[in-house]
Formats: structure tokens, sequence, C-alpha cells
């Protein structure tokens, strides 16, 4: 009997872990269904490409600092610390709160930002008695590391200071670092070039809004006879050629071009970089903004920007915030595709400068200035190409 019963034992022992190892699989498969329903779900709240962040950071994306192992692969500087949440610039008191309107004829948003590098004498030093004027500020959105891009774009678009006979000034935008030897040598490469604009917040991504507000500040209050300031990011090309020539047949007021972003929802996902909850932001849709690559604006708009921005709710994403600053201006954002041009390959980034006025060379992977050498000569070549052709157009035009 009693090696039958064992037997028996035995049998039913191995129907049941079958039955527990079936029960397991389903446990499993069960799980995963929802898992993947929940992933879903969550995808479907991410905003549409380019809202409210660019689909691919610049090379001067303040996101670095999330990363900072990434930065030596960029920049020979020592590496900053991680910066501290509560480090970051203090945003206005109940900016976030629902209570808050996003317009008011009331105070609300005050940027508390103080210079810390300030070159007032920009716009009027080394200006001829016929050029004074500056028809055209660019103002460069850069982290204080990033001196290497700073310096590949002096040798091309920025070193430019007159196109057709109309005055170029060019102007880099930083933050603060917490790095004492970086800070030092910030401050020797202003001393050498006298372009570097500095405030007084942590150099961060969600202190992109106060970084590009300090611009229009420093271009109402130290260049306000700039007819045109734009806005650039440092992984583009610029042709000045192209872009002056079209600014020539613009409007002087109230203008604002670049490409436009309409229709964009904010990211209520909690676990995204750009989550913008309900409270910050209620309304479903963005107003029409500008992809931050390149955009330009008149100086009265400008200006307008900078004085009008403190009634109007804060928000980090300083490319939908200008564009909630132009709605409540009434200013229209002008549509130009050709401000958001990309091109992986040499002779697509030729051509593409060649016909516009900005080509995108950065990716989120790819920057546009590395420390390899040959990309970077490649990318200088491909700009001193296109800008000599130029030239020899305008002499030809000017014997004619």
């Amino acid at each position: 009997m009693l090696p039958g019963i064992m037997y028996l034992t035995r049998s039913k022992a191995k129907k049941a872990m079958g039955v527990i190892f079936v029960a397991i699989t389903c446990f499993v498969a069960i799980r995963e269904i929802a898992n993947r329903q929940s992933r879903v779900q969550k995808d479907t709240q991410e905003p549409p490409p380019l809202a409210p962040g660019k689909q691919r950071e610049s090379l001067m994306s303040e996101t670095a600092h999330e990363n900072p192992s990434d930065v030596n692969l960029l920049h020979d500087t020592p590496l900053e610390r991680p910066i501290k949440k509560q480090e970051v610039a203090n945003q206005p008191p109940n900016a976030s709160s629902q209570n808050n309107p996003l317009y008011s004829d009331e105070v609300i948003n005050q940027h508390i930002v103080n210079f810390t590098l300030v070159n007032g004498d920009a716009c009027d030093r080394n200006a001829s008695s016929q050029h004074r004027k500056v028809f055209l500020l660019i103002l460069v959105k850069c982290r204080p590391g990033d001196s290497f891009s700073r310096v590949q774009i002096r040798k091309t678009w920025g070193g430019l200071s007159e196109v057709d006979g109309k005055r170029i000034l060019t102007m880099f935008l930083i933050g603060m670092t917490t790095n004492s030897t970086l800070m030092a040598k910030v401050v020797d490469e202003n001393r050498l070039h006298g372009d570097i604009i500095q405030g007084d917040f942590m150099d961060h991504y969600l202190n992109l809004t106060h970084k590009t507000m300090m611009g229009w500040r420093w271009a109402s209050e130290f260049c306000p006879g700039a007819e045109y300031v734009a806005s650039a990011d440092a992984d583009v090309l610029l042709n000045l050629h192209n872009i002056v020539r079209r600014l020539s047949e613009r409007p002087r007021e109230r203008f604002a071009e670049g490409t436009v972003q309409a229709g964009a929802r904010p990211c209520r996902w909690n676990m995204s970089k750009w989550h913008t909850s309900k409270e910050t932001y209620p309304e479903p849709t963005y107003a029409p903004f500008f992809s931050g690559v390149c955009y330009v604006l008149s100086g009265d708009v400008a200006a307008r920007v900078y004085k009008e921005s403190a009634h109007v709710r804060f928000l980090p994403w300083d490319d939908v915030y200008i564009g909630l600053v132009l709605k409540r201006l009434g200013v229209v954002p002008q549509n130009f595709g050709k401000y958001l041009k990309f091109n992986e390959s040499y002779q697509g980034i030729e051509d593409a400068l060649s016909s516009g006025p900005a080509v995108l060379v950065g990716t989120e992977k790819d920057h546009a200035w590395t420390t390899h050498d040959r990309h970077n000569a490649q990318l200088v070549k491909i700009w001193k190409k296109v800008a000599q052709k130029q030239d020899a157009t305008d002499r030809t035009k000017k014997k004619l």
C-alpha cells in the first residue's frame, strides 16, 4: 500500500505544480497586459512634437545638468556639481496657483534677475558714425561651460559685424555656475571678447525663461535702437545675408517671425521633464509660439515683451511663455518654416544654408560643435563657402 500511496501523492503533487505554474504564467501575462495599457494611456498624454520643448536638445540644452557625465564628452572645462532643486530661480509668488490668472493688469510675475556680466556699452562700442544704429541684435542662449561653442560661433556667423551695410551684434546669454574655476574662465573670456551677458540665476533648463527674459531686458535697456532682435540656439548655423535681406523687406514694428508651433498641448504626464500641471497652466492648448531654434522680433516688440511679461503668469518653458506674452500684446507670430531647417548630411546643410536663414545642425545625440576637429572644420568650411559665394554675388550686383 505504501508505494501506491506515495505514487498517488507524487502524481497529485505534479498536477498541483502544473496548476500552480499555469496560474503564475497567467498572472504574469495579465500584469504585463495591464502595464502595457498603462503605458499607452500615459503616452497618449504626451504633447505633440515640439510642445513645449523641442524634439531635440540643443548643444546649449540646460538638461545637461541632469546628467553631468555627458558633459565631459563635449567640454574640457571642469564639471559643475548637480544643481539642487532649491537653487533654481524662484518663481513669482503663487505663480502656479490655480487662483492666479494667466493674464492680469496687476503685476503677477516679477523677474527678479540682476546682471553679473552686462557689457552695457556693446551696442555703441566700435560703432562708426555711419552705422551706429544696430540693425540686428542676436541673443544666443548658452551655458557657462560652452566656451568652445562660443569660439566656433565667433569664427562663423557670430563674427560678422556688418552685412549689406547694416550693423549686426551677437551676444551670449548665460546663467550662474557653482564651479569657481569655470566661472573664472567665463570672466576671462568675457574680458577678451566683451560679448557675454550673465544673470544671477543658476544655469538650468527650468530657468530658460529667466535667461530669455534677461535677454529682452538687456535689449530694451542697453540696445533700444536695434531695429530687430533675434533669439537663437547655439546649434544652428545662421545665414545672416539671407536674414538681413529678408528683414529689410519686413515691417519695422509689431513684427514677430519664426517657425510657429500651433495647437500644442501641455504635457500632463507627471513623469515627463516637460510636465505642466493644470494648476500651472489650465488651458488645453498653448497659444501659438516659436520654436526656440531661431526667431526674430522687431525692436519695439522685444521691448514690449519684457515690459508686458510682468502681467503674464510665469512658465519655465521659454518658447511657450513668449507665445503667451505675444498673445497678450496682440502680436500675431508669423510663420516662416526655414528658421527650423534640419539636415544631417554636409551637402544638405550647405544647400539649406544657401537658401534659408538658419540650419539646425544639432540633435539630441549629435551636437553642432563637438571636440571632433574634422566635424567642426567641415561646418566652418560650409559656412565660409556659402558666405563667400554671397559676397561675390553682392560685389557683382554693385558693379552692375
